[in-house]
C-alpha cells in the first residue's frame, strides 16, 4: 500500500511539444504522453507545497512506438533541507513496455523528505533526442492517522 502524491505536485518540463502537454504525465491515460522538444537531456519538475514522503517513483512507457522516444536512462534529484540537490535513484531502463519502479532513497539510505523532485532523462534509446513519457507516478507510505483532539480522552 502507498499514497499516490502526483495529484499534489505542481509539475513543469524543460521543453514540451506541442500536443503532448506535460500534464498527460498525471492524466492516468496511458494513451496520451508528454513528449519533449529538443535535444537531450531533458528534465521532469514536481514542485509541493510542503516536504513529502516519497519511497517509490514508477514509470509508464511503451515501445509500440519508435524506440528513440523512449527514455534509456533516468536520474532523479530531490531537493533536500539544505538547499541542495542530492541524487536520490538511477535507473538504466530496459526495452520492455510496462511500469518501471525506482526506490527512492537518499545516499544515507534516509527516506526522501523534499519539496522538489527532479527527473532527469540522460539518453534515449537508438541515440533519440525527444522523449515520451506516458505516466509518472510519486508514491509514499501511508501515514498513519492522528486523531482529532476532540476524540482524544483522558482517563477517568
Amino acid at each position: 500500500m502507498f499514497y499516490e502524491y502526483k495529484s499534489q505536485a505542481v509539475w513543469s518540463a524543460s521543453t514540451t511539444k506541442g500536443g503532448h502537454p506535460i500534464y498527460n504525465i498525471y492524466d492516468d491515460d496511458l494513451s496520451t504522453f508528454w513528449e519533449s522538444d529538443g535535444n537531450i537531456p531533458h528534465s521532469i519538475t514536481a514542485r509541493f507545497e510542503t516536504r513529502v514522503e516519497l519511497s517509490q517513483i514508477a514509470f509508464f512507457n511503451t515501445f509500440a512506438e519508435e524506440d528513440s522516444y523512449t527514455p534509456n536512462v533516468l536520474t532523479i534529484f530531490a531537493h533536500s533541507h539544505s538547499g541542495t540537490f542530492e541524487q536520490v535513484s538511477t535507473k538504466t531502463l530496459e526495452r520492455k513496455t510496462g511500469w518501471v519502479h525506482l526506490p527512492l532513497k537518499r545516499p544515507t539510505g534516509e527516506p526522501i523528505f523534499t519539496d522538489i523532485l527532479v527527473i532527469s532523462i540522460g539518453s534515449n534509446f537508438d541515440l533519440g533526442n525527444n522523449s515520451r513519457v506516458w505516466q509518472v507516478s510519486l508514491r509514499g507510505p501511508i501515514q498513519p492517522k492522528i486523531p482529532s483532539p476532540q476524540l482524544i480522552f483522558n482517563e477517568f
